[in-house]
């Protein structure tokens, strides 16, 4: 039997990460989107979310989180713009394959407040 362990151990630690599924962009505001996913592996030091602006866009890096994430906020981004993104698990041996690709698009700046600074303020004072 310690064959066989050993065999076992050699086997699990060059075991690929399972890839992260069920990636889903949501639009918050016309600069945020959000980003959800499921976690399949037990094994990973964290994950890499790439994005890219647009369906012809080239995919690069934007962040890395942590260990068992699910979540991550994409914010900064320009309003009433598409942007992809994919995510996959790292650890020391290496990545996993990549999540599905999920797009989402930025919402529009509100036409109303074409006078500037005169509409959010006057609304939310009129709350107090």
């Amino acid at each position: 039997t310690g064959g066989y362990s050993a065999y076992s151990n050699e086997d699990s630690a060059t075991t690929p990460l399972s890839v992260p599924s069920s990636l889903k962009a949501r639009e918050v505001s016309a600069g945020r989107i959000d980003l959800s996913w499921s976690d399949n592996s037990a094994a990973e030091s964290g994950y890499k979310i790439e994005r890219k602006a647009g369906s012809s866009g080239v995919y690069s890096q934007v962040a890395v989180v942590g260990a068992n994430s699910v979540a991550w906020s994409n914010a900064g981004l320009s309003a009433s713009s598409t942007y992809y993104y994919r995510v996959r698990a790292y650890n020391s041996t290496g990545n996993s394959d990549y999540s599905n690709e999920s797009s989402a698009t930025t919402l529009a700046v509100s036409a109303g407040s074409s006078g500037g600074s005169s509409g959010g303020g006057c609304f939310v004072s009129s709350l107090l």
